[in-house]
């Protein structure tokens, strides 16, 4: 039922706010990142090897695109059931306008109300983050296996899949 009347909620975001708050095709380069890549590349025309290699995994660890470019908006939307992340790259502001926009929708339009205190508003998806991230708890999942055993194993035997 409520995938029902949650159905405006999934318009509203799809065809409103995400063609609003989404622009730019690609994240500008990063200035550090190109004046890494230039040395790196110089390096490796000279035939420095060491150079070459200390430069790339410098790179590694670099974002290549500007972070804080101005003509880059996303906004991602995910809905299970009665449970919404919305993603948001951009300044902060702008991600408060959105929570602004989509609190005002549900309670206008759905007669819901937002929950402040399920609420974040400034989450980032690395360790330490408010917000679990899917890929890495299924990467543990595989590696611990049913109930502590190492995973495809089962009293010694191989085992299929275990639900959860």
């Amino acid at each position: 039922m409520s995938n029902i009347y949650l159905h405006k909620l999934d318009s509203f975001v799809e065809t409103v706010l995400i063609p609003e708050y989404t622009r730019g095709g690609r994240r500008r380069q990063s200035a550090d990142y190109s004046r890494v890549r230039a040395a790196r590349d110089r390096a490796h025309r000279r035939g420095d090897r060491d150079t070459a290699r200390q430069l790339r995994k410098q790179l590694r660890g670099m974002p290549s695109g500007d972070p804080h470019d101005p003509g880059y908006r996303r906004l991602q939307y995910c809905r299970y059931a009665d449970d919404t992340l919305l993603g948001f790259i951009g300044p902060k502001a702008e991600a408060e306008e959105i929570k602004r926009r989509l609190a005002a929708f549900l309670r206008d339009d759905l007669k819901l109300e937002l929950s402040q205190h399920k609420t974040l508003n400034h989450a980032r998806p690395h360790p330490g983050s408010a917000i679990p991230r899917l890929r890495n708890h299924r990467a543990a999942q595989r590696l611990q296996g049913h109930q502590g055993y190492p995973a495809g194993q089962r009293n010694g035997q191989p085992a299929g899949p275990t639900p959860r």
